[in-house]
């Protein structure tokens, strides 16, 4: 493990601008589109779509224009918003209500209602974004919804007292219910029955499927921190295969499927964790912000929202350095820092929940956009545009 040297911020004004690529990626060429504070090289197609929850609407953001479009209601008390992978559907679930909203991204519109029986405030699209979980935190209760027609296909009991979601897709697909107690369960999605379960020995903090390698990545706390590395293939499949030790616990994590490297927040250290899913090991430790608490990866960086000094470190992969740390909002620290990566991975989008404001982080030198104002205690956001979505 090497320890990265003290960072060296930079802030370049970039004049050239991404286009889409044979695979559908972005790469940077001659398009220009002038956006917000007159810069250039704007997410193109895209907006972010962040929750209010206290006023029951979903507020679309414009990375191009800098502005939010008129609130779209969605509910008395909504949560966990998803979106589909072709970024035609963003679902949105309540903590009172028993009806799952669907917004229609090209018309900023609610299309439909799913009743599906109880507050549905827990969410988890499938692998192939056909099928949409939908559970209740206390009681277990779950359906299935397919993402065509938005009609509930089956009912699922799952266990009470949910606490995340998770699914993958190595062969068989299995959805990963997570509980506080440490417990994970393994439900085959064809078959609904149970395929396994394991103790962790510690509260689940964070968890993400890493998809090039086929296992899913879990912060476990406790007196004894660590990161469980559960395969979803071979002989060890849902089994805890590896424990990566921590000295303290991981508040976020994600993997990387484009550069293959996976970030890790430790917000008791001030530090990110860059992992490599290859090897399971710890290949670098960045010191980043004061109380990291929130990990975004886009393309071959990654962004760490730090809560305690308001700010994110903007982290460049191959060269294992924080290249900068912009300030997020105007309301100090204490807050968390939420974030969603873009569909153009030169972007990710910033969210100050205690000023109510949006800012997009150009990944590659660190430059933000004007924050743009969607009101205070708003979050969690999507992306969605004609190219596609992405969520959390």
């Amino acid at each position: 493990m090497t320890r990265a040297a003290a960072p060296v911020w930079l802030v370049l004004s970039v004049a050239c601008s991404p286009t889409t690529g044979t695979d559908g990626s972005l790469t940077w060429d001659d398009f220009e589109v002038q956006g917000c504070s007159g810069q250039f090289v704007d997410p193109a197609d895209e907006y972010a779509y962040v929750l209010d929850a206290e006023n029951g609407v979903m507020i679309p953001a414009n990375p191009r224009s800098c502005t939010a479009a008129d609130p779209i209601p969605v509910g008395t008390a909504p949560t966990e918003p998803v979106v589909t992978a072709s970024g035609h559907w963003i679902y949105v679930g309540d903590h009172v209500d028993t009806v799952v909203s669907v917004i229609r991204q090209s018309e900023d519109r609610v299309d439909a209602h799913v009743d599906v029986g109880f507050p549905p405030d827990l969410m988890m699209l499938d692998a192939a974004h056909k099928l949409l979980w939908v559970a209740n935190r206390e009681t277990g209760r779950a359906v299935r919804v397919e993402t065509e027609h938005h009609t509930i296909v089956d009912e699922v009991r799952l266990p009470a007292g949910l606490d995340d979601l998770a699914v993958t897709d190595g062969g068989a697909e299995y959805l990963l219910t997570l509980h506080a107690d440490g417990a994970i369960q393994m439900i085959d999605a064809v078959t609904l029955a149970e395929a396994g379960s394991v103790g962790l020995g510690g509260e689940p903090l964070a968890i993400h499927y890493a998809v090039g390698v086929a296992k899913s990545y879990v912060c476990v706390g406790g007196d004894e921190p660590y990161i469980a590395v559960i395969p979803a293939t071979g002989s060890l499949v849902n089994v805890v295969s590896r424990r990566i030790p921590l000295e303290t616990p991981c508040s976020a994590i994600r993997m990387n499927s484009v550069q293959g490297l996976g970030v890790a927040a430790l917000p008791d250290r001030d530090e990110a964790l860059v992992l490599d899913p290859t090897t399971d090991t710890i290949v670098a430790t960045i010191p980043v912000g004061s109380r990291p608490d929130s990990v975004a990866i886009a393309g071959r960086h990654a962004v760490v929202g730090n809560g305690g000094s308001g700010d994110v470190s903007v982290l460049q992969l191959d060269e294992l350095a924080e290249i900068a740390r912009p300030v997020i909002g105007g309301a100090g620290g204490t807050a968390e820092r939420r974030m969603q990566d873009g569909l153009d991975l030169n972007f990710v989008y910033a969210l100050d929940p205690a000023d109510g404001t949006v800012t997009v982080v150009d990944v590659r030198d660190g430059s933000t956009r004007d924050p743009i104002a969607v009101g205070a205690g708003t979050g969690p956001m999507v992306v969605a545009g004609p190219r596609g979505g992405k969520c959390h």
